[in-house]
């Protein structure tokens, strides 16, 4: 199963990537799916060689983007459409040749959760959970990139990082380690089926 086409969504943000390059690293065929047309110039460079414009409000782009490919990795981006969207792939994947997927989650996800965040997963891993698909689901702490992306301005001017977290203590966890158990599950999926891991720095 290790030479199967993979699908990977959100191919071109911080975890999307980082999956992307354990995959091509390890010789895995990879179709990576992208939003933003400015994206595929970037997974080209990754040394991605099959590229999909996906459009989910768009059913054919979603039949496209899913044809011929035996597993995926479903990352859905972090906006208000985040139960919805992660819904439709869920759908899409069902309907197509897909056999198992490896959905990026989030720690704290539960439907009983009262932050938002881990409400919205917790919704898409019991739907996910219930749809019959074989899967794994990741459930990662903050990112270690966060402090370049997000946190940068406030480090380089003010020398501090502000976060709401008071005395509370993180566990943050770099990007390339989930790209690279996101791999190993993907490559392994008799082992990792019907589990969640919550990740952790």
């Amino acid at each position: 199963m290790s030479q199967d086409r993979v699908l990977v969504t959100g191919s071109a943000g911080t975890i999307g990537t980082e999956v992307i390059k354990a995959l091509v690293a390890d010789g895995v065929p990879v179709r990576a799916a992208y939003n933003n047309p400015r994206s595929q110039a970037i997974l080209e460079a990754l040394g991605v060689t099959e590229t999909v414009q996906l459009n989910m409000d768009n059913p054919a782009s979603l039949d496209q983007a899913f044809q011929g490919v035996s597993r995926a990795f479903l990352l859905v981006p972090f906006v208000p459409q985040l139960v919805e969207l992660g819904k439709t792939l869920i759908d899409a994947a069902k309907q197509s040749s897909v056999e198992y997927v490896v959905r990026l989650s989030a720690i704290g996800a539960s439907p009983e959760a009262t932050l938002l965040t881990g409400y919205w997963h917790g919704q898409l891993d019991a739907y996910l959970n219930e749809s019959g698909l074989a899967n794994t689901i990741l459930q990662p702490n903050f990112f270690m990139q966060n402090f370049i992306s997000f946190y940068s301005e406030t480090i380089k001017r003010q020398n501090a990082i502000y976060l709401p977290y008071n005395d509370a203590r993180v566990s943050w966890i770099d990007a390339r380690d989930i790209g690279t158990v996101a791999t190993t599950c993907l490559q392994n999926s008799a082992a990792h089926t019907g589990k969640t891991y919550v990740l952790t720095g």
